[in-house]
């Protein structure tokens, strides 16, 4: 722990040059230490307790200032009395693939609250490990409802949960698995189509042609397959406000083929693909809310996509991503990380004591995210969105819509359909 001391001098009038002071403080548990002070006129190097230096300006290199023990003890003694007290390592030991005490750790935890107790303003950091062994993801979890098991004995002491750090261990061997996953027969692979369903599926997708430009391949089954440059969506028939499924293109036969025997050789049952974009080679998997992933070859008659007269067909506004709201946001990550081999971009995570992720952004190529899901109390689709190519297509966006006369009432989800946004009454 590095420890230091500084004065910084206030100059009241323009003609006085402030005074700043560093010292460097000896370690409580005797370790090295050193810092470098520097500024605009030079620096030096603190490396010995006791060594410090005075700067006379800004553009003043910092003087080397000899102090003894008395002196800075008198100079800096209220910062030295307002030094917190150290913080203090203690360890608790779990039963074997438990978040459990050992009854030797339970019969201690009343000393260590005890500890935190006796703090003024207690900062506790609870930290979850397990073993190496097993899956990187599972001993991730572990580790966390350890943590959290000790987090609510803390708390029920009157702890406030925003003074309690929960993290597991595991986070970074968790994490690092990742980046691996590329190997899977998933990569690369780009988000095709989604299909939307309502209970009024002609007008759903009226609406879609006029404001995004799609034209309409009317199909046997009653749906309707969307199409315009670089963006597709089905619409059909069935409670609405669903999204059945999504879509994911990939590179070839061989790609396709070899995911689907990953798949088979986990277990997973392989169903039909519902899509009627995909060749027939196409198949998918259910998640754990139920949705399925799509994964298959464009078929080669499709090639061709139809360009509607809309003005919007015109303007670059390629599918991106889809985004998904679940119940079962543990579970759906694991099918999605350990199952399909989605490459892990982000986890949103808590910021209050348990660290539990709240959102995971996937890739299955280069960019950001093709997929994304969000916990919430009810499993539902959330978004997909369409990307522009740079700035003035999204003024021709805006120009666009706004041509199009809806009328939307004056309120600061208008403008923000996730949260407050500005308002200009």
């Amino acid at each position: 722990m590095l420890r230091l001391l500084a004065i910084l001098g206030l100059s009241l009038l323009a003609a006085c040059a402030a005074q700043n002071r560093v010292v460097l403080l000896d370690n409580e548990d005797g370790t090295p230490s050193s810092i470098v002070v520097a500024n605009a006129g030079g620096s030096a190097v603190l490396e010995r307790p006791g060594a410090a230096v005075e700067i006379a300006r800004q553009t003043s290199a910092p003087a080397s200032l000899a102090l003894n023990a008395a002196q800075i003890r008198k100079d800096w003694a209220d910062a030295l009395a307002y030094q917190p007290p150290r913080p203090v390592t203690l360890l608790l030991y779990y039963v074997l693939d438990t978040p459990n005490l050992t009854p030797e750790s339970r019969a201690e935890l009343p000393r260590v609250l005890d500890l935190i107790r006796q703090r003024p303003a207690p900062e506790v950091v609870i930290v979850g490990h397990t073993d190496r062994s097993g899956d990187p993801s599972y001993n991730y979890e572990l580790a966390l409802r350890r943590a959290n098991a000790v987090r609510r004995e803390v708390e029920a002491i009157g702890v406030p949960a925003e003074l309690i750090t929960v993290t597991s261990h595991c986070e970074q061997q968790f994490r690092r698995s990742r980046p691996m996953q590329h190997r899977s027969p998933l990569w690369p692979a780009q988000l095709d189509h989604i299909r939307l369903d309502s209970d009024d599926p002609a007008s759903l997708a009226a609406f879609y042609c006029d404001t995004l430009g799609f034209a309409d391949v009317a199909q046997p089954d009653g749906s309707h397959l969307l199409q315009a440059p670089a963006r597709r969506i089905v619409i059909g028939p069935g409670a609405g406000g669903t999204q059945p499924y999504s879509a994911f293109r990939l590179g070839g036969t061989a790609q396709l083929a070899a995911l689907r025997d990953r798949l088979t050789g986990r277990g997973i049952a392989v169903l039909p693909s519902p899509s009627p974009v995909f060749a027939e080679d196409a198949f998918a998997v259910r998640d754990p809310d139920g949705r399925l992933a799509v994964f298959g070859l464009g078929r080669p008659d499709l090639a061709e996509t139809p360009v509607a007269s809309a003005a919007a067909a015109q303007l670059p506004g390629r599918l991106q991503h889809v985004v998904v709201a679940s119940a079962h946001l543990p579970e759906m990550m694991r099918f999605y990380e350990d199952v399909l081999g989605f490459v892990v971009s982000d986890y949103v995570h808590e910021t209050s004591g348990n660290r539990e992720p709240t959102v995971a952004f996937y890739r299955c190529d280069p960019e950001h995210h093709s997929f994304a899901v969000f916990r919430a109390p009810q499993s539902r689709p959330d978004h997909h969105a369409y990307e522009a190519n740079c700035w003035n297509d999204i003024r021709d966006w805006a120009d666009h819509m706004a041509s199009r006369e809806r009328s939307w009432p004056h309120e600061e989800r208008t403008l923000n359909l996730w949260g407050p946004g500005f308002m200009r009454s």
